[in-house]
């Protein structure tokens, strides 16, 4: 496609003579110029390529302008080009406000003074490159903030499964511990398998030879192996199996969960879905639920019983709530390490709600306060109040909610911080 500076004006006139004219005066004046004799010839023309401006004679056989105009402004590659009808004769007002209905954005009377013509072609002409100057600029613009906008959501991707790695790692430790306690207890019933095969052998073996003093030997050790059985089956086999097969089940559950959360959270894409917000809830309390394990942080959780479902990019909603999530947990350990709270007295507390047609989010922790110098900058790209790190999480928050037309802002008076968003619900239950 030709750059915008250097397309041609298209003029379009039955007669030689007049486009041999307006070829002359555009040419003179610095302007490239294509020339049609037709309509049809013309729309053959623009199948393929790009003008800045169409001259449009109005009468012309077979196809007048009007028609040529409506069959441009159809093409949405080619509406905004200007079009100034050329034309010699019905001047009233009805013609003159068709013309414009069809896509017309002035008139020239013929004969055309050569003055006007270069005057008014250098107006549209320009104020068409300056309207293609700021759509190519929209598009950089929105082009650019679309790409921040998926590093943004990747740096939140790589968070959320560095943190699933983490918690499936964590599962499969205990799975293999649970693992060595089966082989323990496979190794015992081993044990007392060969017992078992041994003694009777050697039973057999004495009641051929008729060897009483080794019979009663042998009935008394498994007399007295048997009367044992229950309690050495219990504590070397069953207990220890039953509780290492538990903890397999819950293990592959949490894996099993854990990879389901991380599925809903990894598509890209700003798609609208339908879904509960409780089951939101539910995956980042998954998400964070080790750290809150760890430092035992009380978890609270409340939705609104009127609020269904709600319809909204699920997958990015729920990177925005672990990154504010995450920050309001590292506010609540730097407490702990100043000694500012003890262990299990930090909480963490997330509330939704709706408000007409938006969505409410409270999410409110008990750790150290944020200045106000650190809340004006919080939310801005590549921002961090961590000693390692970067603040890509909570930009990536303030960017999603900001692109779906809501607002985020985060209130702290001294200790703790409460963060409030409002989102757009589009379609609602």
């Amino acid at each position: 496609m030709d750059s915008v500076e250097s397309l041609p004006i298209l003029v379009v006139d039955d007669k030689p003579q007049n486009l041999y004219s307006f070829r002359h005066v555009l040419e003179g004046g610095g302007f490239s110029v294509v020339t049609a004799e037709s309509g049809m010839e013309a729309l053959r023309y623009l199948l393929k390529r790009d003008v800045s401006l169409i001259l449009l004679d109005v009468q012309m056989p077979e196809m007048n302008g009007f028609e040529v105009a409506q069959a441009v402004q159809r093409n949405p590659r080619h509406r905004q080009v200007p079009i100034l009808f050329i034309t010699a004769s019905h001047r009233t007002d009805d013609f003159i406000n068709h013309g414009y209905d069809v896509g017309a954005y002035d008139y020239l009377a013929k004969p055309v003074d050569d003055r006007i013509l270069l005057n008014k072609v250098r107006l549209f002409h320009t104020l068409y490159l300056q309207q293609q100057a700021l759509l190519a600029e929209r598009e950089a613009r929105k082009k650019a903030e679309s790409r921040e906008h998926y590093l943004a959501f990747q740096s939140g991707v790589f968070d959320m499964s560095n943190t699933m790695m983490h918690h499936i790692g964590n599962s499969i430790q205990g799975m293999e511990a649970s693992i060595a306690l089966l082989n323990e207890s496979h190794t015992a019933l081993s044990r007392l398998h060969h017992f078992y095969q041994k003694s009777v052998a050697e039973l057999a073996e004495a009641e051929q030879q008729d060897d009483h003093p080794t019979i009663d030997r042998l009935h008394k050790m498994l007399l007295d192996a048997s009367l044992k059985m229950p309690a050495v089956l219990e504590s070397e086999l069953l207990s220890p199996m039953g509780e290492s097969l538990d903890s397999l089940q819950q293990g592959v559950r949490h894996v099993v969960k854990i990879i389901r959360v991380q599925q809903r959270g990894s598509n890209p894409r700003m798609e609208q879905h339908c879904f509960s917000v409780k089951d939101l809830l539910d995956d980042l309390a998954v998400i964070v639920g080790e750290r809150l394990q760890r430092d035992e942080i009380e978890w609270h959780q409340w939705v609104d019983p009127e609020l269904g479902e709600i319809c909204l990019p699920r997958n990015q909603l729920l990177q925005s709530l672990v990154a504010l999530t995450q920050n309001g947990i590292d506010a609540i350990e730097q407490q702990l390490l100043q000694g500012e709270l003890k262990q299990a007295e930090g909480r963490i507390a997330v509330r939704v709600s709706r408000e007409g047609e938006r969505l409410r989010i409270e999410l409110e922790d008990n750790g150290e306060g944020i200045s106000e110098a650190v809340r004006a900058r919080l939310f801005s790209f590549g921002f961090t109040t961590r000693t390692n790190g970067q603040g890509v999480g909570l930009h990536n928050a303030g960017n999603f909610i900001s692109s779906c037309q809501g607002t985020i802002e985060l209130l702290s008076e001294g200790v703790g911080a409460r963060v409030v968003a409002s989102l757009p619900l589009p379609l609602g239950e």
